[in-house]
């Protein structure tokens, strides 16, 4: 009595495969482009924030080094930098995560595919770069009205909603005053700018004709009153 069948009884053996006859290792080309960059996710994220970091800091220290500063003066470290800037992240992002994703997709892709694929990376090449260069370009701008003495806000889009893209901004000082008769007053100054604050000490920059320069004031002996721009 025969217990099973063989290969020799006129039938070819089973090749492995899916359901749909696709060979094994093919199953899922396409849709383990994830699986494939998620592989290795730990480096990837690493990257990605090593490099959005260099191109904020970049943008800051435009901003700031227009009057003779740092964002490391001002005491924006690295946490500081992504999350003041938590819109263009987003923004690099989305396009990184296509970038990656077709990156992948190259590898498993041929002819036509691949000239989709070209055009596809050429594209997100351009968003990039053109963001960070219309970016720049506000960044100058703004920079360019705070040492004329106008006050300005954190670079935003509003959608109904604000999506941060750089907080970079200065307020106009109204008044400086100390905090008792024994402190100096400062020098006077008509267009004083607040940048922002570091270990105590409020950073300002004097925009008055002839008189351009970056004041430093202590917070346990000065107390300012600024407005902010509209």
């Amino acid at each position: 009595m025969a217990s099973g069948r063989h290969a020799d009884d006129g039938e070819a053996p089973i090749q492995g495969g899916t359901a749909e006859g696709r060979p094994e290792g093919k199953v899922d080309a396409r849709s383990s482009v994830w699986a494939k960059a998620f592989e290795h996710n730990t480096a990837l994220v690493l990257i990605i924030g090593v490099l959005f970091f260099c191109v904020l800091s970049g943008l800051y220290d435009q901003f700031y080094g227009a009057f003779g500063l740092t964002s490391v003066d001002l005491g924006i470290d690295y946490k500081e930098t992504l999350g003041r800037s938590w819109g263009f992240i987003l923004y690099l992002a989305i396009i990184s995560t296509g970038l990656a994703n077709a990156a992948f997709s190259y590898r498993e892709d041929s002819g036509k595919e691949r000239k989709g694929l070209k055009v596809f990376l050429g594209v997100c090449a351009v968003l990039v770069l053109g963001g960070m260069s219309a970016l720049s370009a506000v960044v100058a701008g703004e920079s360019s009205k705070v040492l004329g003495g106008e006050a300005v806000p954190p670079i935003e889009v509003n959608f109904g909603f604000r999506i941060m893209l750089l907080d970079v901004h200065a307020h106009r000082v109204e008044q400086v005053l100390p905090v008792n008769s024994m402190t100096p007053d400062p020098a006077h100054c008509e267009k004083l700018m607040h940048l922002g604050s570091s270990d105590r000490t409020y950073i300002l920059y004097c925009a008055d004709a002839g008189k351009e320069r970056v004041v430093r004031l202590s917070m346990d002996r000065y107390v300012l009153h600024s407005k902010e721009a509209p």
